[in-house]
């Protein structure tokens, strides 16, 4: 147990505190007032601090996502990917074919092959 001195300081520290924590709440509750009758005059809604506050956050994200690295890493093996597929097609890997024109390019060629017989489709490697 603590001592009656050392109680009677506690107890009188803790009713400073208190004090101190209602006058704080009470400054910021008028703050707060003030602050909401600045944005009536200045025509500024909640609806429109949502908007805000909705479009700044998606930007925010598309730019972290677009700069991160595991975005980037992606990107890169997309690229690869897609180079690797025009070479094995026969198209020049710094044509300007569409990814999709690759694909059909690819899969026209599998079914020419398969057809001729020069390979079966359990030979054909897309990645």
């Amino acid at each position: 147990m603590l001592p009656e001195e050392e109680k009677e300081d506690l107890g009188v520290e803790l009713a400073k505190l208190e004090d101190e924590i209602s006058t704080l709440r009470q400054v910021l509750s008028a703050k707060e007032k003030h602050l909401v009758e600045i944005k009536q005059k200045m025509g500024i809604t909640p609806l429109n601090e949502i908007k805000h506050n909705l479009s700044k956050s998606w930007h925010d994200m598309q730019t972290s996502v677009i700069n991160s690295p595991a975005f980037k890493s992606f990107e890169e093996q997309v690229e690869t990917t897609v180079s690797s597929l025009k070479c094995k097609v026969g198209v020049p890997a710094h044509s300007s074919g569409s990814f999709e024109d690759v694909l059909n390019s690819t899969a026209n060629a599998s079914v020419q092959e398969s057809i001729s017989g020069n390979r079966s489709t359990k030979d054909i490697e897309f990645f």
